[in-house]
């Protein structure tokens, strides 16, 4: 980024920041803008979790919320007034309708109301006989309210214990000993409920369908205690009804794989049963034995929920059923003294054929952007089994848009993607009446084609089969028993030749090859827990190539079909934590370590599998596959970025995200990492991992702006090295290069743009 528009950007930030200094001058005429709430603390005793933590819980329960600032500036307050001020601005207006904010008066501010809700929060937390007062502070144009809490000492459990009466369930007795109350906890609403829900879902897989957890009643005593302690008891509702403590089993089960929700335009053309169930099929047929292990439902078993919920999980996962739904109607009959149900299972599938068509704007993590054109067909239950052949095409132009020797770099490039995916084990008979869900069998054939236009042209072909399958809501697996790759550079440029001439590692990666594979996934995701404090991500890959073959051939011979195979080990792994800091903000934090190694025929990696560092997912304060391998500097042999790449990789993210206004948000993050080589090449100084690696770890860090719409995320990252492994020993920090110095700061500055976040 240039200095002129630098400084340009720079003054206009000024002189907006200026402006929405004086919003107060709008504010009608004996009317204050509320600032926001101050609450005081004073606890008698121990407070559970902490006192700061109890603070925040209790700010969050304070109403209203004031106008949000940007470094001490209302700049939504500042874009309403510039709105509703004559004469009107369109552009303000529709600023105003996206980041705008109207004013928090004092007038809106009810300071009883407020002591009333938090005493309730502190007693639902415990803290019983809490006192509360508040006191209004106000200045010319701002107000604010003060509140002072006496916190006492909490109520702790001594004993739970169920009491049986005239409506008693034998059964639920058992069900203490798995318990959310423990012995010593503090006393709490919240937890008083997941342990209401807890009964209730345990009842309901023990039988009793028509149970509901506000039969359970909660009575506290705190009479055998002089400190603050209690006994809890619980017990079943009186007068509740005799169908609430009956059990119930299965009798008849009925599937309907056609099923319209007006159940007036289906017509059932057929049925049949299979194993006790009966399938009333409609004009879209399904094959009643590939339904049977998504089925957990059996007849003669106790109603249980988690069978329900299961059933419909594992269905919907198929993926062809747009509407799954287990209803139950109670049977007139019973079976020595239990009640009946009759299961009735609902699905209405998608459309057998869909066609997508999607014009992109593309960015990649190589720095290449430009338009994209898809194609995408789909045909649900292609064989009445609930298989989903998928094709799709990608027609793109894409070019570089970073500075330097790599400017201008274009490419064309166009891949068909084809699968078919068939939710069962395939060709093998395996059942599956268990687990979180049935396994899928993926069969892939895919092929693209990309012109480098100014280096060469590359076609790839890929053949794969493989399973993947849930384990459980946060694990799922994924392996490739066959994954054949085949790629052919078609065309080269003398430019292009004249770099593999002087690399021979290089011009191997390139060379046209056989990648047979064996590939393993295992992912550890909790990232779609908003609720949790702590989210964690974790991914680690096993990618394996040529060991079987190369046990069926011997002595020199590394061909197949003509054509040499590549031989490699390469692992990954992949790990990421979330923390909440505050209400909006959140630190996020990623370690990535990759590892391989190439053996047998193989001297490098195929090119496609290595590894490269820096860019906008990686390492900031360098540009796209600008770093590595180790110290190797490529600027000063004048080779091209081809040369960096690498079979190790060490990589650690780490950024403080945070809200600006509306739905801007700002990031402030550190970056470190490198790439090396396992051989040494001559070709590349410096690159070979070494005992002293951490001394050729790069650093960066930077600030980015954040444009999160839901459904897209745009994003800035300004970044700047902190530390760089390709200079000489003496000259690798931040200050001895003079960046703090006035002899270059706008020239170590790296404008990362992007869709979505970096991790």
């Amino acid at each position: 980024m240039s200095s002129g528009i630098a400084q340009i950007t720079f003054f206009l930030l000024v002189v907006m920041l200026f402006s929405a200094c004086n919003t107060l001058k709008y504010l009608p005429e004996g009317e204050k803008l509320y600032t926001g709430a101050h609450l005081k603390l004073k606890s008698e005793g121990k407070v559970d979790g902490g006192k700061k933590d109890l603070q925040y819980e209790l700010e969050g329960v304070v109403s209203p919320t004031p106008n949000k600032q940007l470094f001490g500036i209302r700049t939504g307050l500042w874009l309403h007034y510039k709105a509703t001020k004559k004469p009107k601005s369109k552009l303000y207006q529709k600023l105003n309708k996206r980041y705008g904010e109207k004013p928090v008066l004092m007038s809106s501010v009810n300071p009883i109301r407020n002591e009333k809700i938090l005493l309730n929060r502190l007693e639902n937390n415990g803290y019983f006989g809490a006192q509360v007062s508040s006191q209004v502070k106000t200045k010319d144009k701002t107000g604010s309210v003060t509140y002072r809490l006496k916190v006492p000492e909490p109520y702790m459990l001594k004993s739970y214990i169920y009491l049986p009466d005239s409506s008693a369930i034998d059964s639920l007795r058992n069900s203490l000993s798995k318990s959310v109350l423990k012995v010593g906890l503090q006393f709490d609403t919240d937890l008083l409920k997941k342990e209401r829900t807890r009964i209730d879902k345990y009842l309901k897989d023990q039988g009793f369908y028509h149970f509901n957890e506000s039969f359970l009643v909660f009575t506290m005593d705190t009479n055998h205690y002089k400190d603050k302690g209690y006994d809890l008891y619980l017990s079943v509702k009186k007068n509740t009804s005799e169908i609430a403590v009956d059990r119930y089993k299965i009798k008849d089960i009925t599937v309907y794989p056609d099923y319209s929700i007006d159940e007036s335009d289906t017509l059932y053309q057929d049925t049949s049963s299979r194993k006790g169930i009966l399938f009333m099929q409609g004009e879209s047929k399904f094959k009643p034995k590939h339904l049977e292990d998504y089925i957990l439902i059996n007849q003669g078993d106790y109603f249980s929920q988690e069978a329900r919920l299961a059933t419909t999980r594992r269905i919907s996962s198929m993926g062809i059923f747009q509407y799954v739904s287990v209803r139950y109607n109670t049977d007139s009959l019973k079976a020595d003294s239990v009640g009946l149900l009759n299961a009735n299972i609902q699905l209405s599938p998608y459309p057998k054929h869909s066609l997508r068509v999607e014009m992109q704007g593309v960015t990649k993590s190589n720095s290449f952007a430009g338009p994209a054109l898809i194609v995408s067909y789909s045909n649900r239950n292609l064989f009445a089994g609930g298989e989903i052949l998928q094709i799709s095409g990608n027609s793109s132009y894409e070019t570089q848009i970073v500075n330097g020797s790599q400017r201008g770099l274009s490419s064309f490039q166009f891949s068909l993607d084809n699968s078919l995916i068939i939710p069962r084990i395939f060709p093998f008979k395996v059942k599956f009446k268990w687990g979180y869900s049935v396994p899928k069998t993926r069969f892939g054939l895919n092929m693209s084609f990309i012109d480098r236009v100014q280096y060469y042209r590359l076609n790839s072909f890929q053949l794969e089969y493989g399973f993947n399958w849930n384990s459980n809501e946060y694990i799922s697996q994924s392996i490739n028993p066959i994954d054949l790759t085949y790629s052919d550079v078609s065309r080269t440029t003398a430019e292009f030749d004249s770099i593999l001439a002087n690399n021979t590692f290089l011009a191997q990666s390139f060379e046209d090859q056989f990648i047979p594979g064996l590939t393993y996934s295992f992912v550890y995701n909790q990232l779609t827990k908003v609720e949790r404090e702590h989210r964690y991500f974790f991914k680690s890959t096993i990618d394996i190539s040529g060991n079987l073959l190369g046990l069926f051939q011997s002595g020199t011979n590394t061909e197949v079909l003509g054509l040499p195979y590549a031989q490699f080990i390469k692992a990954d792994i992949d790990g990421r934590h979330y923390a909440r800091v505050g209400r909006d903000s959140y630190w996020v934090s990623r370690l990535f370590v990759g590892w391989s190694r190439p053996y047998g025929n193989s001297s490098t990696l195929p090119y496609i599998k290595q590894y490269f560092s820096g860019g906008p997912n990686s390492i900031r304060a360098f540009k796209v596959r600008s770093l590595g391998p180790g110290s190797y500097n490529a600027a000063s042999t004048g080779t091209s970025f081809f040369d960096q790449s690498g079979d190790l990789k060490l990589e650690f993210n780490s950024e403080f995200r945070h809200p600006l206004v509306s739905l801007l948000k700002g990031a402030l993050f550190f970056d470190a990492g490198n790439i090396w080589l396992v051989n040494t090449n001559s070709a590349i100084p410096g690159g070979k991992f070494t005992r002293n690696w951490y001394r050729q770890i790069a650093m960066g860090f930077g600030y980015g702006l954040r444009l999160d719409i839901e459904f897209i995320v745009v994003r800035f990252d300004f970044a700047t090295p902190l530390r760089t492994p390709y200079n000489n020993a003496s000259e690798r920090w931040i200050d001895d290069v003079g960046v703090w110095k006035g002899r270059g700061f706008n020239n170590n500055v790296v404008v990362n743009f992007s869709i979505g976040y970096p991790f």
